[in-house]
């Protein structure tokens, strides 16, 4: 069997990115894999030296937040393809907290084309499960990233059968939100109305996280992580 070539970029997170890896080297011949920290500001070395150094067929990004250049984008014979964790309703940064803040009764994840601009590209498949009323921002993410490999596991096992794989159809409903925008989002100040305060807190309070925040005379003070 001639399999074909790709890419693998993953997060720091252990378990999905090992059942990623393993299952990805089950129908592809995996080229390189790299495990990028949140914050990273340089992409990896090893990538451009893969795709100058072979011909890659697919990029597949599963989790992670490292912006792709172009260079490796374009390099993708067929298809670069990244595993969002939201619906195409909640593109970019914060995606599970506006999710909650709009009492949204789904949510989602997306795989989708990838192009330069985060979450733009053309969709291929969404996978959509219910909210429930006790989720916080850290437990509708947490399942969302389960959803992730479901999805990925699906895709990738399409592209291994058939080579190809068409648009869903399904489009982006707004463009990315940013970090910047998000944490300006997280702050909560003493005009608001109670209603208001209450929605953010459930949408932001996170059980590993600061926040959100409060705005008093200048100063921001964090609302500890919620116990579980």
């Amino acid at each position: 069997m001639n399999r074909k070539k790709c890419i693998l970029l993953l997060d720091t997170n252990e378990f999905l990115g090992k059942a990623a890896e393993d299952y990805c080297s089950t129908l592809f011949d995996v080229k390189c894999v790299t495990r990028s920290q949140r914050n990273l500001k340089e992409f990896p070395q090893e990538v451009f030296n893969t795709i100058h150094n072979n011909k890659i067929d697919y990029v597949f990004n599963f989790l992670s937040a490292v912006k792709v250049p172009i260079e490796v984008i374009n390099s993708a014979k067929k298809y670069a393809i990244n595993f969002h964790p939201a619906p195409p309703d909640y593109p970019g940064v914060g995606c599970a907290s506006y999710a909650l803040y709009d009492n949204a009764k789904e949510y989602g994840v997306t795989a989708h084309i990838m192009e330069e601009t985060y979450d733009s590209g053309e969709i291929l498949s969404v996978i959509r499960f219910p909210i429930s009323e006790g989720d916080y921002c850290d437990t509708l993410f947490d399942r969302a990233l389960v959803y992730t490999l479901m999805l990925f596991y699906d895709i990738l096992y399409k592209l291994a059968i058939k080579g190809e794989i068409k648009s869903c159809g399904e489009e982006w409903l707004r463009r990315p939100s940013t970090r910047k925008e998000f944490e300006d989002w997280m702050i909560i100040l003493p005009t608001d109305p109670e209603e208001e305060v209450q929605r953010k807190i459930r949408a932001t309070r996170h059980s590993r996280f600061p926040g959100p925040y409060v705005k008093i005379f200048g100063e921001y003070l964090a609302l500890p992580p919620r116990k579980n």
